[in-house]
């Protein structure tokens, strides 16, 4: 990661969308009608080859027209006020490895690892700074703090660094830790998070991961992005960001968002994503943005290959389906585990609980087929109150679980919401929910004619 100068006036949700009409009123023809169609896919999928030749390089160049825009912009609003910019430091932050020529099948372990922040870094040191080089740095400042669980460490101009020579083998590099960088699939990211147990005193493996992004949503800073490929496999990325200071972040997200609806094919080539644990509810792999993940624009025969599944029949196919199983939040590579469930249903009532003080117990009717109850902890009131539109309440007025099941109860009496339910067994074989979001009846009925 390399800094040169700060732009504040990174664009706004609003110029987002402003660029977004703008490029979309020049779209062919062709792609216009196919956008405005009920079902797009299934539009496409009648055009002749020269049509749809012609959508899928609107396609590709969509996004580049909107950063060119949005440059253009910035760049006239930077001319007429100056003031706007501000010089940075130039620096390279580098994820680092202990070597030692001694070094046999040493197992990769994070504190032999570290991240350098070379600030003022000049074009001499950028040559020898690149990946797979071994090199010797004398006076090196250090941090007191851990960040990631890595030692940070800092180089200026005080910093002496210098190429090691000769250079090592690739037997050796290998032996210390490094590999040469090569994108995995994601079958091999997901068997890999199957892989691993969850066990905070293991260093979990970093990837570079190639997909096409089928899904993205954000959530208060929180963002995931589901990338599937030719193997029909999803991986999800999650990344927390600071929605005030990475309002850059948070653009990229927006336009992602916004090509993702649009049916808009994107390849995503992303470095460095730390691979977690399967998450047991949703059976998805999860891969982790670090510090040291970032986005490559290199476009290698990988991402030609997706590219070209993707907008095939049979992928457009498989990423519909797909699409339709993450929206309607069921589990996308297997079935559930035998200690979960999922319920779509409303709620009818909610009282006390008898034998606990932090949750109520909670009526569900699913939809005319069958009700039961469910234990529902305090810690989703908010998310509760959200679906039901009604966030604005003063805590003095309801200064007990007593009160607020009696204003619970009343609330879901007068405004009847669809709930999509993830509920668990707890240790005495009562259901207890663990997340809940509204139910999209659309969404549902397409699982079904897919099915």
């Amino acid at each position: 990661m390399i800094g040169f100068k700060i732009y504040p006036c990174d664009p706004s949700h609003f110029l987002i969308a402003f660029l977004i009409k703008d490029v979309e009123d020049a779209a062919p023809t062709s792609w216009k009608l196919m956008m405005s169609a009920a079902q797009p896919e299934v539009y496409y999928a009648s055009l002749s080859h020269s049509e749809r030749v012609i959508i899928d390089q609107w396609d590709e160049s969509y996004p580049r027209l909107i950063q060119e825009k949005a440059s253009r912009i910035i760049e006239l609003s930077l001319q007429s006020n100056p003031d706007m910019v501000r010089a940075s430091t130039r620096f390279v932050r580098l994820l680092v490895q202990a070597y030692s020529s001694n070094s046999n099948n040493r197992k990769l372990e994070t504190r032999n690892q570290a991240v350098i922040t070379v600030w003022n870094v000049s074009d001499e040191q950028l040559e020898i700074l690149t990946e797979g080089n071994v090199i010797a740095v004398k006076q090196l400042g250090v941090k007191e703090s851990l960040h990631d669980g890595l030692l940070q460490l800092s180089a200026g101009s005080w910093t002496h660094l210098e190429l090691l020579s000769p250079q090592p083998g690739l037997d050796i590099l290998k032996n210390c830790g490094f590999l040469s960088r090569e994108s995995k699939s994601l079958l091999h990211v997901y068997l890999t998070s199957v892989g691993i147990s969850d066990n905070c005193s293991i260093v979990y493996p970093e990837y570079d991961v190639i997909g096409y992004l089928l899904h993205v949503t954000e959530d208060r800073g929180h963002i995931s992005l589901y990338l599937t490929d030719d193997s029909g496999v999803i991986v999800r990325i999650d990344r927390q960001v600071d929605v005030q200071e990475s309002r850059v972040a948070m653009s990229q997200v927006e336009v992602m968002k916004r090509n993702t609806e649009m049916g808009v094919h994107t390849i995503l080539s992303l470095q460095n994503i730390r691979i977690m644990p399967l998450e047991t509810s949703s059976k998805c792999a999860i891969g982790l943005w670090t510090q040291s993940s970032f986005q490559s624009k290199e476009k290698s025969d990988r991402h030609q290959l997706i590219l070209t599944w993707a907008q095939s029949m049979s992928g457009t196919q498989i990423c519909n389906s797909l699409r339709i199983q993450l929206k309607a939040r069921i589990p996308i590579n297997g079935s559930l585990p035998p200690k979960y469930a999922i319920a779509l249903g409303y709620i009818t009532q909610i009282q006390n609980h008898v034998y606990s003080k932090n949750m109520w117990r909670c009526f569900i009717n699913c939809m005319g087929t069958m009700s039961f109850e469910v234990n529902f902890p305090f810690h989703l009131l908010d998310p509760l109150l959200c679906l039901y539109g009604d966030e604005r309440i003063d805590p003095e007025t309801l200064p007990d679980a007593h009160h607020w099941s009696k204003f619970l109860s009343e609330l879901v009496h007068k405004n009847e919401v669809l709930i999509h339910f993830n509920l668990e067994v707890d240790k005495i074989g009562d259901y207890q929910v663990v997340s809940i979001h509204e139910a999209d009846l659309l969404v549902y009925s397409r699982l079904l004619i897919t099915d």
